[in-house]
């Protein structure tokens, strides 16, 4: 697989962004827990 694979690139950075995303809910979950 070749780096500069745009396939490769779209993967991780849907990857980044689903955790990202599941970070923020987790703080905003303990944060209206708190």
């Amino acid at each position: 697989m070749s780096p500069n694979n745009p396939e490769h690139d779209y993967v991780e950075g849907r990857c980044k962004t689903t955790m990202n995303y599941t970070q923020g809910r987790i703080t905003e979950l303990i944060g209206i827990s708190d």
